[in-house]
Formats: C-alpha cells, sequence, structure tokens
C-alpha cells in the first residue's frame, strides 16, 4: 500500500514536470468553462459561484469577519456530513446490504487511513524533524 502510495506521488510528479512548460491557467479555465456550457450542465453555475467566491474573498479579505469563515465551513461540512449519514440510513438497499458494503468499506477506509498515516510520519521524519532531538 505504501509503495502503492508512492509510485503514484512518483507518476504524478513526473507527469506535473512535463507538462508545467505548457501548463497556461487561462487555457484550462476556458477549457473547463466550454466544457460546462457544452454539456448543459449545473457545473458552470458551480464553476462561477466558486470564482465568485474567489473574487469576493479576495477584495474581503481585510476585513476582521473573514477570519470566522474557517470556523463556519468546518459547521457547514459538519451539518453536510450529519445529513449525507440521513439519506444513507434512509436508503433501504444500503441498509440491508450493509454486511457485505460494510465490510468493504471498512477495508478501504483502514488501509486508506494506515497509508496516509505511514505517509505523513516518513514525511514529517524526513523534512520536518530537527536533528537531535529524539521524537
Amino acid at each position: 500500500m505504501l509503495l502503492f502510495a508512492f509510485l503514484n506521488i512518483g507518476l504524478a510528479l513526473t507527469l506535473f514536470r512535463r507538462n508545467i512548460v505548457r501548463f497556461s491557467y487561462t487555457n484550462s479555465v476556458k477549457k473547463i468553462l466550454t466544457f460546462a456550457i457544452k454539456n448543459k450542465s449545473r457545473m458552470l453555475n458551480i464553476i462561477l459561484i466558486i470564482l465568485s467566491g474567489i473574487v469576493v474573498g479576495y477584495f474581503a479579505r481585510k476585513l476582521p469577519q473573514v477570519k470566522h469563515v474557517g470556523s463556519v465551513i468546518s459547521l457547514i461540512i459538519m451539518l453536510l456530513l450529519f445529513f449525507l449519514g440521513v439519506s444513507v440510513g434512509a436508503n433501504e438497499q444500503v441498509v440491508t446490504n450493509f454486511s457485505t458494503i460494510g465490510l468493504d468499506a471498512l477495508i478501504i477506509s483502514f488501509g486508506a487511513t494506515v497509508g496516509t498515516v505511514l505517509c505523513a510520519w516518513l514525511v514529517y521524519s524526513t523534512f520536518f524533524r530537527r536533528k537531535g532531538k529524539n521524537s
């Protein structure tokens, strides 16, 4: 699992290095907006909401109320997770197949958690641990 994570990181860095010269921010935004308009989906609305939030955040970044945005976002994410749990609990197919789905989800989440902790520990011990201290 750890080896797989490092291979993915290595592949991503290689692709990033190869494409960094050809990367154009405005061209990418143009492609995303074109895709959203062609598909006539809610994607354009989502992109416009995000872009408007960026613009508002840029101009309002010095206001003291902006300091509380992180707390509000955390609260909203907790509410979204709660309502996601309510919708999963209300779905009869999920509840009846929970033993099968639950075991697979438990194995995948446990593996992902262990892999994340190991990678974080490796990065911390390699780059951030001070020399001479035993931790």
